[in-house]
């Protein structure tokens, strides 16, 4: 019997967030579930995340963190990926950042990371602005060097493109306009970076919080002054640097 959203949350202890790094999803996830190798605990979801539409995904991830879900899915080449969904698409954002990993003692070069934001409607020519940007933003990783002939089958719905020229991808799932977590007690800011039976990976400890509900598409109105602030049309950039010192600066 498949293992239900509710019943892996139920088997992991109170307080549990899974808040892994950049490097621990290329290496612990990935990579393993690309070679069909098992992934450490805790799973990530596998479904065809280009045909749902964002706000749909939350209750389908077995683990997430606050703001972030986490699923598996085969994707096209990148020059010939779609990812268009019932509802609108997905619009890349930021330039692409190459994700190093160490491997006897030296970084290597093994995934590459991009920022997308979902739009409303039909994907429309390049510079156009007759569509409606929302607040769901996906962030795709996908290995430079897959092993040869280790894509797994894709989901059921998929449609039936050369396996050949399939890749498995991670993506994770967020929604910039919800709140922010009140990470704060007594007064001071804090986090607790503290790994599943000692592991070292990054759970984030909050028992007195619950994670925000993600069920609608939250069109994202009024953000023309940030995205020109940040120089470009949108701040994927300035929210891709937010996101890595976040993550140098708690466990990184």
């Amino acid at each position: 019997m498949a293992m239900t959203p509710q019943l892996a949350f139920s088997r992991m202890p109170p307080g549990f967030r899974f808040q892994p790094t950049d490097e621990q999803l290329v290496v612990d996830y990935l990579q393993r579930r690309t070679a069909a190798q098992p992934c450490v605990t805790p799973d990530i979801t596998d479904i065809d995340v280009y045909n749902v539409d964002p706000w749909q995904l939350p209750a389908m991830a077995m683990y997430g963190s606050d703001h972030d879900r986490y699923f598996f899915t085969t994707a096209a080449r990148e020059e010939q990926a779609r990812r268009t969904t019932p509802s609108g698409f997905w619009k890349p954002t930021s330039t692409k950042k190459t994700i190093f990993v160490v491997a006897g003692g030296h970084e290597v070069s093994t995934a590459v990371k991009r920022r997308f934001v979902f739009y409303l409607g039909h994907h429309q020519p390049s510079g156009s602005n007759n569509n409606n940007k929302t607040s769901w933003i996906m962030h795709e990783y996908r290995l430079m060097n897959p092993p040869i002939g280790a894509a797994a089958a894709p989901p059921a719905s998929s449609s039936s493109v050369d396996l050949r020229e399939e890749t498995m991808v991670l993506c994770r799932i967020s929604n910039k306009d919800l709140p922010k977590p009140p990470f704060i007690h007594n007064g001071l800011l804090q986090f607790s970076s503290v790994g599943l039976n000692g592991d070292g990976y990054n759970y984030l400890i909050l028992d007195h919080l619950e994670p925000p509900a993600m069920e609608y598409p939250n069109v994202d109105i009024g953000n023309a002054a940030a995205d020109a602030a940040a120089g470009t049309d949108d701040p994927g950039d300035l929210d891709e640097e937010i996101d890595d010192n976040m993550q140098r600066n708690h466990g990184g």
